[in-house]
């Protein structure tokens, strides 16, 4: 699994790729896993999204990262502009 989040500036999101997911339960849960984004929020990107490009297989899904969970991974994780 690829796994993308962008919480710096501008658009805020997380997307990944699921590759080979074949029961809806695992899809489920895998989406329900991320904290403070609901499974309604995320969206399937059959064509691709934020540079990740599904191979044959593969699905990439996206959600806009609420600006409180945004923050928190952002004090959790050390970054700079350069």
């Amino acid at each position: 699994m690829c796994v993308l989040i962008r919480a710096d500036s501008g658009d805020q999101f997380v997307a990944f790729i699921a590759k080979n997911v074949l029961d809806v339960r695992v899809l489920a849960a895998m989406l329900d896993a991320f904290p403070g984004i609901d499974n309604d929020d995320w969206a399937p990107e059959p064509g691709g999204a934020f540079g990740l490009d599904p191979g044959p297989g593969e699905v990439v899904f996206s959600a806009v990262l609420p600006a409180e969970v945004a923050d928190t991974i952002l004090e959790r994780v050390p970054w700079s502009d350069e």
